[in-house]
Protein backbone atom coordinates (compact mmCIF):
# COMPACT_ATOMS: atom_id res chain seq x y z
CA UNK A 1 0.00 0.00 0.00
CA UNK A 2 3.13 2.33 0.51
CA UNK A 3 4.02 4.04 -2.88
CA UNK A 4 7.84 4.48 -2.16
CA UNK A 5 8.60 6.68 -5.72
CA UNK A 6 6.03 9.81 -5.00
CA UNK A 7 6.75 9.44 -0.90
CA UNK A 8 10.76 9.80 -1.59
CA UNK A 9 9.47 13.12 -4.23
CA UNK A 10 7.40 14.67 -1.44
CA UNK A 11 9.89 13.76 1.04
CA UNK A 12 13.41 15.55 -0.79
CA UNK A 13 11.48 18.37 -2.09
CA UNK A 14 9.23 19.28 0.94
CA UNK A 15 5.84 18.48 -0.05
CA UNK A 16 6.11 21.03 -2.98
CA UNK A 17 5.99 18.16 -5.42
CA UNK A 18 2.56 16.60 -5.61
CA UNK A 19 1.51 13.59 -8.91
CA UNK A 20 -0.14 15.31 -11.64
CA UNK A 21 -3.45 14.03 -10.58
CA UNK A 22 -3.30 15.34 -7.38
CA UNK A 23 -2.88 18.68 -9.13
CA UNK A 24 -5.02 18.73 -12.14
CA UNK A 25 -7.72 16.14 -11.97
CA UNK A 26 -10.71 17.46 -11.78
CA UNK A 27 -13.50 16.11 -9.51
CA UNK A 28 -17.10 16.29 -9.85
CA UNK A 29 -18.82 18.01 -6.60
CA UNK A 30 -20.62 15.16 -6.26
CA UNK A 31 -20.70 13.04 -3.21
CA UNK A 32 -22.29 10.07 -4.86
CA UNK A 33 -19.15 9.94 -7.05
CA UNK A 34 -16.13 10.73 -5.33
CA UNK A 35 -12.87 11.08 -6.64
CA UNK A 36 -13.78 9.43 -10.40
CA UNK A 37 -12.73 10.91 -13.34
CA UNK A 38 -11.36 10.21 -17.25
CA UNK A 39 -9.82 13.24 -18.46
CA UNK A 40 -5.91 12.36 -16.72
CA UNK A 41 -7.02 8.46 -16.46
CA UNK A 42 -3.60 7.10 -18.22
CA UNK A 43 -3.92 3.08 -19.38
CA UNK A 44 -0.32 3.00 -19.33
CA UNK A 45 0.42 4.41 -16.26
CA UNK A 46 -2.77 3.63 -14.09
CA UNK A 47 -2.03 1.19 -11.20
CA UNK A 48 -4.02 -0.57 -8.68
CA UNK A 49 -4.21 0.58 -5.16
CA UNK A 50 -2.44 -3.52 -4.31
CA UNK A 51 -0.68 -5.34 -6.92
CA UNK A 52 -2.06 -7.40 -9.03
CA UNK A 53 -0.33 -10.25 -10.34
CA UNK A 54 -2.42 -10.00 -13.17
CA UNK A 55 -1.01 -6.69 -14.61
CA UNK A 56 2.43 -6.87 -13.32
CA UNK A 57 2.96 -9.86 -15.64
CA UNK A 58 0.99 -9.02 -18.45
CA UNK A 59 2.42 -7.82 -22.03
CA UNK A 60 0.55 -6.09 -25.04
CA UNK A 61 -0.57 -9.24 -26.09
CA UNK A 62 -2.68 -9.80 -22.81
CA UNK A 63 -3.67 -6.04 -22.92
CA UNK A 64 -5.09 -6.30 -26.69
CA UNK A 65 -6.97 -9.38 -25.55
CA UNK A 66 -8.53 -7.80 -22.56
CA UNK A 67 -9.26 -4.40 -24.56
CA UNK A 68 -11.45 -6.37 -26.60
CA UNK A 69 -13.46 -7.31 -24.09
CA UNK A 70 -13.99 -3.61 -22.60
CA UNK A 71 -14.50 -2.50 -26.41
CA UNK A 72 -17.40 -4.59 -26.27
CA UNK A 73 -19.43 -3.00 -23.51
CA UNK A 74 -21.21 -0.22 -26.00
CA UNK A 75 -22.47 3.24 -25.13
CA UNK A 76 -25.81 1.76 -24.11
CA UNK A 77 -24.58 -1.25 -22.46
CA UNK A 78 -22.54 0.89 -20.14
CA UNK A 79 -25.13 3.34 -19.38
CA UNK A 80 -27.60 0.40 -18.79
CA UNK A 81 -25.21 -1.04 -16.28
CA UNK A 82 -25.02 2.59 -14.74
CA UNK A 83 -28.34 3.34 -14.10
CA UNK A 84 -29.14 0.45 -12.24
CA UNK A 85 -27.44 2.13 -9.79
CA UNK A 86 -30.48 4.56 -9.00
CA UNK A 87 -28.32 7.48 -8.60
CA UNK A 88 -30.50 9.94 -7.04
CA UNK A 89 -28.75 12.88 -8.21
CA UNK A 90 -28.89 12.71 -12.27
CA UNK A 91 -25.69 14.73 -12.66
CA UNK A 92 -23.86 12.09 -10.89
CA UNK A 93 -25.57 9.67 -13.15
CA UNK A 94 -24.53 11.27 -15.99
CA UNK A 95 -20.56 12.09 -14.78
CA UNK A 96 -19.98 8.25 -14.40
CA UNK A 97 -21.35 7.44 -17.53
CA UNK A 98 -19.20 10.09 -19.50
CA UNK A 99 -16.41 8.81 -17.60
CA UNK A 100 -16.60 4.98 -18.00
CA UNK A 101 -17.35 5.68 -21.77
CA UNK A 102 -14.11 7.88 -22.14
CA UNK A 103 -12.00 5.21 -19.97
CA UNK A 104 -12.95 2.46 -22.20
CA UNK A 105 -11.95 4.17 -25.40
CA UNK A 106 -8.84 5.32 -24.15
CA UNK A 107 -7.83 2.14 -22.71
CA UNK A 108 -8.89 0.36 -26.32
CA UNK A 109 -6.59 3.01 -27.98
CA UNK A 110 -3.76 2.64 -26.05
CA UNK A 111 -3.98 -1.62 -26.38
CA UNK A 112 -4.80 -1.56 -30.35
CA UNK A 113 -1.97 0.77 -30.99
CA UNK A 114 0.87 -1.63 -29.27
CA UNK A 115 -0.32 -4.73 -31.64
CA UNK A 116 -1.89 -4.95 -35.46
CA UNK A 117 -5.09 -4.24 -33.82
CA UNK A 118 -6.78 -7.51 -36.46
CA UNK A 119 -9.05 -10.25 -35.27
CA UNK A 120 -12.43 -12.17 -36.70
CA UNK A 121 -9.82 -13.96 -39.38
CA UNK A 122 -12.00 -15.83 -41.49
CA UNK A 123 -11.12 -17.27 -44.59
CA UNK A 124 -14.22 -16.72 -47.16
CA UNK A 125 -14.69 -16.91 -50.86
CA UNK A 126 -11.17 -17.97 -51.05
CA UNK A 127 -9.62 -15.09 -48.98
CA UNK A 128 -8.23 -14.28 -45.90
CA UNK A 129 -10.68 -11.83 -44.11
CA UNK A 130 -10.42 -9.72 -40.88
CA UNK A 131 -11.43 -7.01 -38.87
CA UNK A 132 -8.94 -3.97 -38.27
CA UNK A 133 -10.34 -3.68 -34.68
CA UNK A 134 -8.44 0.40 -34.35
CA UNK A 135 -10.60 2.14 -37.44
CA UNK A 136 -13.59 -0.63 -36.42
CA UNK A 137 -14.27 1.55 -33.16
CA UNK A 138 -13.44 5.17 -34.85
CA UNK A 139 -9.70 5.11 -33.45
CA UNK A 140 -8.19 6.06 -36.70
CA UNK A 141 -8.78 5.10 -40.65
CA UNK A 142 -8.92 2.03 -42.52
CA UNK A 143 -5.19 0.65 -43.09
CA UNK A 144 -3.55 -0.78 -45.58
CA UNK A 145 -1.92 -4.20 -44.79
CA UNK A 146 0.37 -6.46 -46.51
CA UNK A 147 0.85 -10.23 -46.65
CA UNK A 148 3.30 -12.64 -46.93
CA UNK A 149 2.07 -16.55 -47.76
CA UNK A 150 4.03 -19.27 -46.72
CA UNK A 151 3.43 -23.58 -46.54
CA UNK A 152 3.69 -24.11 -42.62
CA UNK A 153 5.03 -27.48 -40.98
CA UNK A 154 3.16 -28.29 -38.00
CA UNK A 155 5.69 -31.17 -37.50
CA UNK A 156 8.55 -29.10 -37.11
CA UNK A 157 7.50 -25.39 -37.28
CA UNK A 158 8.71 -24.43 -40.51
CA UNK A 159 7.77 -21.92 -42.60
CA UNK A 160 8.45 -21.91 -46.16
CA UNK A 161 7.94 -18.87 -48.39
CA UNK A 162 5.59 -18.99 -50.79
CA UNK A 163 7.10 -17.03 -54.29
CA UNK A 164 5.63 -14.33 -55.72
CA UNK A 165 2.44 -14.85 -53.25
CA UNK A 166 1.01 -11.67 -52.00
CA UNK A 167 -2.31 -10.36 -50.79
CA UNK A 168 -5.15 -11.76 -48.89
CA UNK A 169 -5.80 -14.34 -51.83
CA UNK A 170 -4.99 -17.99 -50.09
CA UNK A 171 -2.10 -18.94 -53.12
CA UNK A 172 -3.05 -22.59 -54.47
CA UNK A 173 0.50 -23.39 -52.73
CA UNK A 174 -0.83 -22.95 -49.36
CA UNK A 175 -4.23 -24.47 -50.25
CA UNK A 176 -2.75 -27.69 -51.39
CA UNK A 177 -0.57 -28.21 -47.98
CA UNK A 178 -2.16 -29.56 -45.22
CA UNK A 179 -0.98 -26.17 -43.55
CA UNK A 180 -0.61 -22.59 -44.90
CA UNK A 181 0.67 -19.27 -43.08
CA UNK A 182 -0.14 -15.69 -44.07
CA UNK A 183 2.15 -12.85 -41.96
CA UNK A 184 0.33 -9.50 -41.93
CA UNK A 185 1.99 -6.55 -41.26
CA UNK A 186 1.82 -2.96 -42.25
CA UNK A 187 4.26 -1.37 -44.88
CA UNK A 188 5.49 1.54 -43.12
CA UNK A 189 5.81 -0.34 -39.41
CA UNK A 190 7.63 -4.03 -39.42
CA UNK A 191 7.99 -4.69 -35.81
CA UNK A 192 4.24 -5.56 -35.25
CA UNK A 193 3.13 -8.38 -37.31
CA UNK A 194 0.23 -10.73 -36.95
CA UNK A 195 0.71 -14.71 -38.81
CA UNK A 196 -2.69 -16.57 -39.05
CA UNK A 197 -2.32 -20.39 -39.75
CA UNK A 198 -4.75 -22.12 -42.01
CA UNK A 199 -5.66 -26.26 -41.84
CA UNK A 200 -6.97 -27.81 -45.19
CA UNK A 201 -9.16 -30.20 -45.57
CA UNK A 202 -11.27 -32.04 -48.51
CA UNK A 203 -14.17 -29.53 -47.56
CA UNK A 204 -12.52 -26.03 -46.08
CA UNK A 205 -9.75 -24.07 -44.96
CA UNK A 206 -10.21 -22.67 -41.76
CA UNK A 207 -7.91 -20.26 -39.40
CA UNK A 208 -6.66 -22.82 -36.46
CA UNK A 209 -3.80 -20.08 -34.90
CA UNK A 210 -3.05 -16.63 -34.93
CA UNK A 211 0.31 -15.33 -33.87
CA UNK A 212 1.50 -11.78 -32.69
CA UNK A 213 4.93 -9.95 -32.76
CA UNK A 214 5.11 -6.27 -31.21
CA UNK A 215 7.64 -3.87 -30.74
CA UNK A 216 8.93 -3.95 -27.57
Amino acid sequence: MFDFKPAVHRFVTLGLWTPEWAQKAEFPDLPSVGRFESKLFDPDTWKPQYPNPAFLSGDAEDEFWAAKQVMEFRDEHIRAIVQTGRYSDRRAEEWVIQALINRRDKIGRASFSKVLPLDRFRVENGRLQYLDLFSHFGFGPSREYEAEWFVFDNNTGLKTPIPGAGGFGVPAQARGAEYGAARIKLSQDSAKTVTVFLRNSASETEVVGVERTHAQ
